[in-house]
């Protein structure tokens, strides 16, 4: 993948694994302005990179987004939904507490996601999940192409 500039508020991103990117946030919390830079990071060099990818979203160590932070997600996700549904093969969220789980279930309520996603509890259980996600996805592209001949 090209070079691309860090993700905005302190999210660690790594690429070595690409279609693959792996984001862990910051033991912190984010502020408004840093969540929504963050936002237009993901939408400019991973959703709409046009490109197939799949997320891992290591959260384990952030504290809960905000009400606000959480209505932006479900904002974009909806937004965006044409987009993800083409070349989103999975988001795949690490973190330990039932009160993430309880947030994301939050979010999912406000916009259903277009694509797998899966709650785990290493980044190496999210990777090796993404991994087959995207097999998925290249065979179900050769699939459809099969049948427009």
């Amino acid at each position: 993948m090209r070079d691309i500039p860090d993700c905005p508020g302190g999210i660690a991103t790594d690429l070595a694994h690409w279609p693959i990117v792996i984001m862990t946030a910051p033991a912190r919390a984010l502020s408004d302005l840093e969540f929504k830079a963050y936002l237009a990071w993901v939408e400019k060099y991973v959703t709409c990179h046009g490109e197939t990818y799949a997320i891992v979203n290591d959260v384990r160590y952030a504290p809960a987004p905000s009400a606000a932070q959480r209505r932006l997600v479900a904002e974009q996700m909806e937004r965006l939904k044409l987009v993800t549904k083409r070349h989103c093969a999975g988001n795949a969220m690490v973190f330990q507490s039932q009160l993430m789980r309880g947030i994301m279930t939050a979010i999912f309520w406000m916009a259903q996601p277009d694509y797998p996603t899966k709650v785990f509890a290493t980044v190496d259980q999210a990777i090796a999940w993404c991994e087959v996600q995207l097999g998925r996805e290249q065979h179900r592209r050769a699939v459809e192409a099969r049948l427009r001949r």
